[in-house]
């Protein structure tokens, strides 16, 4: 599912050379649940976009489902990320001029899929979520826990094989917080989607299978399924 190669990643910072991610090596397999943790600052955002295919790595190679993804043309790439890769940020990345409905339709919009199939896949998610009466508020309408079911929706119209979560629950009250880690739980168990979250909760992080720590831009895993070596 995922293979990186002694992936790191570099920036250039007033003239001096920052070391985000120390190189490293990472094999996760199709549909399992996997924490990264670690301090702010770490590295965990870096990684995930570069699995995400939104960072290019300054060294090693990025595979997912089989593709190098950084040998991928700009457009290829993109293509890619919208049909296999799904994505959930802690600050939802709703389209605030956009209704709730057309929010998740957005990937199926994109994708070019006909205008019916869009609007019931979309529909039939709302009301899995129980925003069913919400479907033509605009985000700025909705409360941070309805924003993040819509934003889960969005996710999983497509049915990604690999989801990618920063910080899903980090602005959600209890309810929703469970609400959403149920909602991944559920893509793994039933539909064998590849889960891989980032997080500051502890209780969070425990209750996946592996979990991965990076501090410094050293890449460990704490908690072991497969092998992960760090150089």
């Amino acid at each position: 599912m995922i293979q990186i190669e002694n992936v790191s990643k570099e920036y250039q910072r007033r003239g001096r050379s920052v070391t985000a991610l120390q190189p490293a090596t990472l094999s996760v397999e199709q549909g399992e649940f996997v924490s990264i943790v670690g301090p702010s600052g770490s590295g965990k955002t870096t990684l995930l976009s570069m699995l995400g295919g939104m960072l290019a790595p300054t060294s090693g190679t990025v595979m997912v489902l089989g593709e190098n993804l950084y040998q991928l043309d700009v457009s290829a790439r993109s293509r890619f990320r919208n049909e296999k890769i799904g994505f959930v940020f802690q600050n939802f990345n709703l389209v605030p001029w956009l209704t709730a409905l057309e929010n998740v339709q957005l990937p199926l919009t994109i994708g070019r899929a006909e205008a019916a199939v869009q609007r019931n896949r979309a529909l039939e998610l709302l009301e899995r979520f129980g925003l069913a009466d919400r479907a033509d508020h605009k985000p700025s309408e909705l409360s941070a826990g309805q924003q993040q079911r819509v934003a889960l929706a969005r996710t999983l119209i497509s049915t990604p094989r690999l989801i990618l979560a920063d910080e899903p629950t980090g602005n959600l009250d209890p309810d929703s917080r469970a609400m959403v880690m149920e909602t991944l739980r559920e893509c793994q168990k039933q539909f064998d989607q590849t889960v891989i979250l980032v997080t500051h909760d502890s209780s969070i992080a425990e209750s996946a299978e592996r979990k991965l720590r990076i501090t410094e831009g050293v890449l460990t895993e704490e908690q072991p399924r497969l092998n992960v070596a760090s150089a």
